[in-house]
């Protein structure tokens, strides 16, 4: 994680200074072009400040293209994360329909009293529908 701050506190730097390049020589050619009356003359600020924009427009596209790889891979995290908790889901709710059931079938056989299974459904005195706490 610390590279990758490096990596964006490092391109973002460059883009400030290059935003700031691309002013300057707006400004620059602007004030030339008022002196002379024409633009002739800046053709070097031209392509000076065509150069800093290209620059700067790569940072832009490199910078979205990375936003849309990081939130790719935080729904695919997300979406397993997600299909990992709902198979455990799956697996406690088994768990407990099993329990249930043994509960049940050892009251009805006479193995174990009515107060017994209670004290094995309960936590608390809470219980959900199935008489399992929740």
């Amino acid at each position: 994680m610390a590279e990758l701050y490096f990596d964006i506190r490092a391109n973002w730097e460059e883009v400030v200074r290059l935003r700031e390049e691309c002013k300057r020589l707006e400004e620059q050619i602007l004030e030339t072009a008022k002196a002379t009356g024409s633009l002739e003359g800046t053709e070097e600020l031209q392509k000076r400040l065509t150069e800093a924009t290209g620059k700067l427009n790569e940072f832009v596209d490199s910078a979205a293209e990375a936003g849309e790889k990081v939130k790719k891979e935080v729904n695919d995290e997300l979406k397993a994360s997600t299909k990992s908790m709902e198979a455990f889901s799956s697996v406690v709710s088994a768990v407990r329909e099993s329990m249930s059931d043994f509960i049940k079938d050892q009251v009805s056989s006479g193995n174990m009293s009515e107060e017994q299974a209670d004290k094995l459904r309960s936590r608390d005195g809470r219980r959900s529908a199935d008489g399992f706490p929740r």
